[in-house]
């Protein structure tokens, strides 16, 4: 019985090691698969408002403004980190600006390639999570494979 119970906890440990060791290049293929840079320019005119509020050409694949870069190349040059990204994930606003400005800006975020649909994008982005459950199935399956078994 303690061999079995060895052997039952030598597959999780493997399990673990296994998924571990291939959990980056997992989430990294993926990502790479679903995503593609897109840089445009924008410009508005602030008129009495110190914000400027522009539509993304596609949706951003991220929520938040951690994966979108905002560059302001006129009047001044420089990153902007006072931007806000709609729950829309399409509607941009950068605050913190000057009134009665006109401003161009480069925009560069993370979108959907056009050849992955929105079902695939979702399997996708579920692919490390699908990845580790199905490994600890496995892996509990071959526990109890292993104890039920008569040597």
């Amino acid at each position: 019985m303690l061999a079995k119970g060895l052997i039952g906890v030598l597959f999780l440990g493997l399990a673990v090691v296994i998924t571990t060791l291939m959990m980056p290049s997992i989430v990294n293929l993926s990502e790479t698969a679903r995503t593609v840079d897109v840089t445009e320019s924008k410009s508005c005119a602030t008129g009495s408002d110190t914000f400027c509020t522009f539509s993304l050409s596609e949706v951003s694949q991220y929520s938040g403004t951690s994966t979108i870069q905002v560059i302001e190349t006129s009047p001044a040059s420089g990153v902007r980190n006072e931007t806000v990204l709609d729950d829309d994930r399409l509607t941009l606003t950068v605050n913190g600006l000057s009134t009665s400005t006109s401003y161009i800006f480069d925009v560069s975020f993370k979108g959907q390639p056009a050849n992955v649909s929105d079902y695939t994008n979702d399997l996708l982005r579920q692919l490390p999570l699908i990845i580790i459950i199905g490994t600890v199935a496995i892996a509990v399956f071959m526990v109890a494979t292993t104890l039920r078994s008569n040597y």
